[in-house]
């Protein structure tokens, strides 16, 4: 459901008397029977909208009771305002129980995209319930609006300067908290938010909604100081980049409460020279509020050193009018008589509640937000103390992971293992080569030589290894549901998922057995077979008993045939089957399947296809194509004509099987210029011949022609006649090629040796992908550097592509979470230069132009270069990330700030360099030319080579 909440919040404080130890207006305590005289804070009042109460309720409640804790007589009326399109509505309370019960129960709508359109999202009359809110809030109040709406009147001339002029008149701050979650303020809405703003001496921040609990901590100052004792001091809003200095006056001050957002560091210095002495820090998520103890007049110096937009403001108290004469021996021992704002009463420390001359311990571990506790957390009397659990240690910022992998001293692996840091523990794993559980390793002979005879498998154990047969030595699997003819449809696989069977248990030799000796599959079998979703077949072809132990690659059908692979070992035993050492699958719902072995079989245990018929031919009963004398009377039917794919990451040419057989070509010679890239055959209701093709120059012996516009790719099939027992006659060769328009990943194909760094980056553990980076030279990224080593002058423009190649899943997007510089290939090195940060390019630079980001597959950025002071080398790194469009919001709004966008991915990181600084100004390569190599000369065509060729062209 999308909520657009139009208005929330405007904090609102009743009007409070101002504490004096000999008159005013007071409540009386029950404890002890002393008097609890008021202290008048900053006015509250709530403005809400379309949002669900318990997202802002819960928070809300906490900051009055932190402040309620502190000052338990200091709030006597708490004040309501909803606003629902352009109706208000008001409620006002003098107990804070009752406020918050009201605010956690009260009604509120939907709106939004999902329903109505884009049109209708919370279009609210946010200045007329501003106004509202000012004219009921007394002077001095903190008023705090939350809002995802629109707004209905942003051009309501006469309502804005009513608004700018109760504004003068309270003094009243206003703050504006808003989430863009789905529908963001246009700009000239929130120029109209900063411009409201910036005369209160507010503020306004984008905020998480899910996060408010922690955003209203910055709260606190603002509504425990003394109303009408503030004096409006510094408001500062820029965008700059390195130290910035202010001055001030003050005179007759108590206290400095100093407010900060964005990327900003502070130092205040009093008109002595001297250091202020900051006694509180909040954090939260907006920014940072400071409290400054002082009783110095004069000359103040605000140094910030900051980089991007920031917001600094700067307010004084006065304090109370009247002295008291009370001391720390006048109140409770945990609590003190000077107080924030200059007023004399006994006011409870942090972690106690009371009235100052009864103080009682406030439970910290009941509000998270305090503690950051994400482990066990134990009250005590004043404080908390928080216990992580095992390989987490306590911080500020919570439980925090502790990396054992960084010392010998915090792990227990052998010397010769491999440690993998994760959350909270760490695992050890001997290497390639090495037998053990990683906290023991020794020599693994099995994987150091061959100490065993092709015949025999070596097995290893703890101190030894020995040689066995594993035809005699294997584990028997005999499941049904691994069958061929075990198929569901989409229906049930949607509402059975987790009935699919996976092979992730395996580990050792094993013999397929049922019915008849089984036998894996050497064609690509169907998705949702075999009791499987992701069904395991073998690419390639069984040996004889002769061979011994063979090594053969296993196909994982997961969208395309073999769209993952892994290594299997296989043995013809004597009796006439086969034995697979095999290992356990790395994903569910994947296995292997079985279908009967030919020399055992008969027609009523065989599963032919659409094309084939079982017959006896040779003395072995199989499936074999079905007779026909026209070859092409019934070509769409049960023989379709040839298809070429062209794909950025693959090129794909599919036939026939029996189509060539009955043409007179042997289907199992299929391959390209290079021998050893061969077709293969995938059977569902046809057999077909695919044989596939990387568009790479060099894959398989292809080539690549070079245009302005477009890249072709071209190799040439090659398949052989069947051969009688007299003659055999040359190859038949067909020229395939898909052309392909310039962009940065088909560019890199054409260039020697270009700048690039790859990695494999996972998506939830059900598939991997290669993501890679490079450097190109010019705007539509298709002059891609060259060479071992670039030098540039930093007049340079240079072009950054970051790039995923095709995923099977749709809907994710490629992430640029940050991309800097350093000067070394450390991408954790302290000296950095961001060039985008938080997914956003970094604005004090109007050399970046970032073109695309979280928006596709690709990222793009350019930048001019640049030289490190000190260094004449810079690496660049990206750290980037596969985002979920489907769930989360994975295109960033970069505006005035850094957008923050939360997700569930972790980052992973590309370096490219070193880039070498040099004086002069380079030129732009030209680009690559094509080389294409000239190979012999096609052997001339037969009668059957040219209806071969006929066919297939047809379709190119």
């Amino acid at each position: 459901m999308a909520y657009l909440f139009h208005l929330a919040v405007a904090l609102l404080v009743s009007q409070l008397t101002t504490a004096q130890w000999t008159e005013g207006p007071h409540y009386t305590s029950v404890t002890a029977g002393r008097t609890c005289r008021a202290k008048e804070l900053t006015p509250f009042t709530l403005v809400k909208g379309y949002i669900a109460s318990w997202m802002y309720s819960t928070s809300i409640g906490n900051l009055l009771n932190r402040i309620t804790n502190r000052f338990p007589c200091g709030i006597r009326q708490y004040t309501s305002v909803s606003i629902k399109s352009a109706d208000i509505s008001e409620y006002i309370t003098q107990t804070k129980e009752d406020f918050i019960s009201q605010i956690s129960y009260s009604d509120y709508s939907s709106c939004g995209y999902y329903y109505y359109g884009p049109e209708t999202y919370c279009n609210q009359s946010l200045l007329y319930g501003l106004k509202e809110a000012l004219l009921i809030s007394p002077p001095g109040s903190f008023v705090l609006v939350i809002t995802d709406g629109t707004i209905s009147d942003a051009n309501d001339t006469a309502l804005l300067n009513g608004i700018y002029s109760l504004l003068e008149e309270k003094q009243s701050q206003v703050f504006f908290m808003y989430w863009d979650w789905h529908w963001p303020p246009k700009e000239s809405q929130d120029s109209l938010l900063q411009s409201i703003a910036s005369r209160s001496y507010g503020h306004v921040s984008s905020i998480y909604l899910y996060g408010i609990w922690e955003a209203m901590y910055g709260l606190d100052f603002f509504l425990t100081k003394p109303v009408n004792a503030s004096v409006r001091i510094l408001n500062i809003n820029v965008n700059a980049s390195g130290e910035i200095k202010e001055t001030f006056n003050t005179t007759a001050l108590t206290h400095l409460l100093v407010y900060t957002t964005g990327d900003v560091n502070i130092t205040l210095t009093d008109p002595n020279g001297n250091g202020a002495d900051i006694v509180r820090s909040l954090i939260y998520s907006p920014g940072n509020a400071y409290l400054v103890k002082h009783s110095v007049s004069g000359k103040w110096t605000l140094s910030l050193n900051c980089n991007g937009f920031i917001s600094v403001m700067i307010l004084g108290f006065t304090g109370s009018s009247q002295i008291g004469k009370c001391s720390d021996s006048d109140c409770h021992p945990n609590a003190t008589c000077e107080e924030f704002g200059g007023d004399q009463e006994c006011t409870c420390k942090n972690g106690f509640t009371g009235d100052g001359f009864q103080c009682y311990d406030v439970n910290e571990c009941d509000d998270y937000w305090l503690t950051k506790c994400n482990g066990y957390c134990e009250n005590t009397v004043g404080s908390y103390n928080c216990t992580c659990y095992s390989g987490l240690k306590y911080t500020e910022e919570g439980c925090v992971d502790i990396d054992e992998c960084a010392s010998k001293d915090l792990n227990d692996c052998h010397p010769l293992a491999v440690c993998n840091n994760y959350w909270g523990w760490y695992s050890c794993s001997c290497p390639y080569g090495y037998f053990g559980d990683g906290y023991f390793c020794e020599v693994n002979e099995c994987q150091q030589g061959t100490p065993c005879d092709p015949n025999t498998d070596c097995i290893k154990y703890k101190g030894l290894y020995i040689c066995l047969d594993p035809c005699s030595n294997h584990t028997v699997l005999d499941e049904p549901w691994r069958s061929l003819d075990n198929k569901h449809s989409d229906y049930y696989y949607y509402y059975d998922y987790y009935w699919y069977h996976c092979d992730y248990g395996l580990s050792g030799w094993y013999h397929f057995q049922g019915k008849t000796d089984q036998k894996i599959p050497e064609y690509c079998i169907a998705q949702q077979s075999c009791g499987t979703n992701i069904p395991i077949w073998l690419n390639g072809t069984h040996p004889k008993e002769k061979e011994g132990i063979v090594n053969r690659t296993a196909c994982f059908n997961w969208g395309d045939c073999c769209s993952w692979n892994s290594s299997v070992s296989i043995k013809a035993c004597p009796g006439d089957f086969y034995v697979y050492k095999l290992t356990g699958t790395p994903f569910c719902n994947s296995a292997f399947c079985v279908e009967p072995n030919l020399k055992t079989l008969n027609c009523s245990s065989l599963y032919c296809s659409h094309d084939e018929e079982c017959r006896k031919e040779n003395g072995v009963v199989g499936c074999y194509c079905k007779h026909s004398d026209n070859i092409y009377g019934d070509v769409h039917e049960d023989f379709p004509i040839p298809e070429l794919t062209c794909r950025t990451s693959l090129m794909r040419l599919s036939y026939s099987k029996c189509l060539l057989e009955k043409m007179g070509m042997n289907a199992s010679t299929v391959h390209l210029r290079d021998n050893g890239c061969q077709g293969y055959i995938e059977r569902e209701d046809i057999q077909m011949v695919k044989i596939d093709m990387l568009p790479r120059k060099g894959f398989c012996g292809g080539q690549i022609k070079v245009n302005t516009t477009h890249f072709t790719y071209i190799n040439t099939v090659y398949v052989s006649p069947k051969s009688d027992e007299m003659i055999q006659r040359g190859e038949i060769a067909l020229e395939v090629s898909c052309s392909y328009a310039r962009n940065m990943e088909v560019s890199l194909w054409t260039a020697i040796n270009p700048i690039i760094s790859s990695l494999n980056i996972s998506v939830g553990g059900t598939g991997s992908y290669t993501a890679k980076m490079s450097l190109f030279q010019n705007w539509d990224y298709s002059m891609p550097f060259q060479g071992p080593e670039i030098w540039l002058s930093t007049e340079t423009l240079i072009y950054v592509g970051v790039m995923v190649e095709e995923m099977n899943e749709p809907q994710f997007v490629l992430q640029m979470k940050d991309c800097y510089a350093t000067p070394t290939r450390d991408s954790q090195h302290p000296v950095k230069y961001y060039i985008i940060k938080n997914n956003c390019p970094n604005v004090n630079d109007p050399t970046i132009f970032m073109e695309e980001n979280g928006q596709s597959l690709n990222g793009r950025f350019s930048v001019q270069l640049f030289k490190l002071i000190g260094y004449d080398t810079i690496f660049l790194h990206c750290q980037i990330s596969l985002c979920d469009t489907s769930t989360e919001i994975c295109n960033p709004h970069c505006r005035v700030k850094s957008a923050s966008i939360d997700d569930n991915y972790a980052t992973q990181n590309l370096t490219l360099g070193p880039i070498h600084n040099r004086g002069a100004v380079i030129q732009p390569a030209k680009p690559p030319e094509a080389h294409i190599s000239n190979g012999a000369a096609p052997p001339a065509l037969t009668l059957t080579s040219i209806l071969f060729f006929l066919v297939l062209i047809f379709v190119c």
